[in-house]
């Protein structure tokens, strides 16, 4: 794989990979809902090492007990405020990203729908993604 970057709005903060995500999911759990603004996020996750952040602003944390029961820790730039990680506690090695802050997102294919159980009637899970009413 080519090495792929994001960043946040402002672009102050940076990431770059060379991985290829171990899983790509439209989340609808009622947490990407609210973050997002919209029904669903699309998100993909790598192992936290493979990652390279970098940038001048300040990453800002936020943390919550999420519809897993699980505690996930939002992490946005301190300047522009885009949500651009996530980390679960049951997983700290492990970070998803959001697909939206890629600076190409075109090589990018979800293959599962989380938290469908929990979807806005308005924004149905895709057909031909595999559907996971809760954590997949």
């Amino acid at each position: 794989m080519n090495t792929q970057t994001g960043s946040c709005l402002c672009g102050m903060i940076q990431y770059r990979f060379d991985d290829e995500p171990i899983a790509t999911v439209h989340c609808h759990c009622v947490d990407c809902q609210r973050v997002t603004g919209s029904g669903f996020a699309t998100v993909f996750g790598l192992p936290d090492q493979a990652v390279t952040i970098t940038g001048e602003a300040s990453i800002k944390s936020f943390t919550l007990t999420a519809d897993s029961t699980r505690q996930v820790t939002r992490l946005f730039c301190a300047n522009c405020g885009p949500q651009l990680f996530t980390r679960a506690d049951n997983n700290p090695d492990f970070i998803w990203i959001k697909a939206g802050s890629l600076d190409d997102s075109s090589w990018l294919h979800p293959t599962d729908s989380c938290w469908t159980g929990s979807a806005a009637s308005w924004a149905s899970p895709q057909n031909g993604l595999t559907h996971h009413p809760g954590n997949p």
